[in-house]
């Protein structure tokens, strides 16, 4: 926004709203003011060496699809890096950024359209000091941001301060050095800030169920995954985890609510999320198969801001138990599976993946083909 913009802007808007605006605009103007002049010092100091067509191979401690420049930034604030190979093109689909924690010459290797950078550490700390900005570019390790600082969970890294909106973290929920690469929901689901509020809802929610269609010639053949650790896979839209899986997550990280989202294009958007009470924690301990018990469906959850269904609206009718339907629980008896009816109204909405394609409706024809786009996916936290 230019000066003239805001100035604008500002005289068209209430003095309140003004007010929080032009500070948060300053705020920016001068975070941004502090970046371009260091990133001017640290262009002019020359804090990499280079070596054109060239690439370190056998030491990556992580690799991402970024720029040449971004790659570089990614290496300057991680203080275990210390050198990188870049791969950048025009259209920018084959950008390679692989982030090194050796300075390994002898490890070389000729590779057309590669650079490899050295850090040069006596002249990174030269060009900060120059600006007096070491404070504001000290290099920082995130807890989750890289495999050897991990979180606990998607929730520990929210609470600790490190979520940088939703995407991969890494998490250890064994603590044993062996982490994860995970999707986390740290932005809320997009959910109006004033809502969250109202209805205490955060971020920190990790991803254990991902069935999206991508292809309506190649629908995803379900592999049901015994081993929590699967939650890493998520990528292939293809993920779900067992009861017993989701049992032994939740030993090594408790959580305590779950998040249900499935969406049709041009049809329904099925968005809750289970209470943080007693009547909510009966639904995870269901779906964990800690308790065969059936749980209360009515009281159990909460609407979400997207939620356009009518399977939420009708929690009194959900359910099958004891040969009849309409009982007001969470599931199907003999079916407690998360993608085999775990909220249902008999005939007419449902929530189903493994046999039909189900999303707030009834889709009884064998020639039916659910929209591209169309996903269903399951979060705790």
């Amino acid at each position: 926004m230019t000066k003239k913009a805001l100035v604008l802007f500002i005289s068209n808007t209430p003095f309140s709203a003004s007010f929080l605006f032009l500070l948060m605009t300053l705020v920016f103007f001068a975070n941004l003011d502090k970046a371009n002049t260091l990133d001017a010092h640290l262009r002019k100091a020359r804090i990499f060496k280079t070596l054109e067509g060239f690439k370190l191979v056998g030491q990556v401690l992580e690799t991402l699809a970024v720029d040449e420049y971004i790659c570089g930034q990614r290496c300057l604030r991680n203080e275990k890096c210390l050198s990188y190979n870049s791969h950048s093109d025009d259209d920018h689909d084959n950008n390679k950024c692989e982030l090194s924690d050796q300075n390994r010459p002898d490890k070389l290797i000729r590779s057309p359209g590669f650079t490899y950078h050295i850090k040069d550490k006596h002249k990174l700390k030269k060009a900060a000091d120059m600006v007096h900005y070491s404070a504001f570019f000290q290099p920082t390790v995130g807890k989750g941001w890289y495999s050897s600082c991990p979180g606990d969970s998607c929730k520990d890294i929210y609470d600790s301060g490190y979520a940088r909106g939703d995407g991969e973290y890494w998490i250890d929920p064994e603590k044993n050095g062996n982490p994860l690469k995970v999707f986390c929901d740290m932005t809320r689901a997009g959910v109006p800030i004033l809502i969250y509020c109202l209805i205490k809802i955060s971020g920190g929610w990790l991803l254990v169920l991902n069935i999206v269609i991508k292809d309506q010639d190649d629908l995803p053949q379900l592999l049901l995954e015994t081993s929590y650790r699967k939650v890493d896979s998520y990528k292939s839209n293809n993920l779900v985890l067992k009861n017993s899986a989701l049992n032994d997550l939740k030993t090594l990280m408790p959580f305590t609510q779950m998040r249900f989202h499935c969406r049709k294009p041009g049809g329904s958007t099925f968005h809750i999320v289970t209470t943080g009470n007693s009547t909510g924690e009966a639904v995870v301990q269901y779906f964990t198969g800690q308790t065969n018990t059936m749980p209360d469906s009515c009281g159990s959850y909460i609407k979400l801001w997207d939620d356009n269904s009518k399977l939420a609206n009708l929690c009194a009718d959900w359910g099958r138990e004891n040969h009849t339907y309409h009982v007001g629980k969470w599931g199907h008896e003999g079916m407690s599976e998360l993608y085999d009816h775990p909220a249902f109204t008999k005939s007419a909405y449902h929530w189903l993946t493994f046999s039909r394609w189900e999303c707030d409706d009834h889709e009884l024809s064998e020639s039916y083909l659910p929209p591209t786009e169309t996903f269903w996916k399951v979060f705790v936290r």
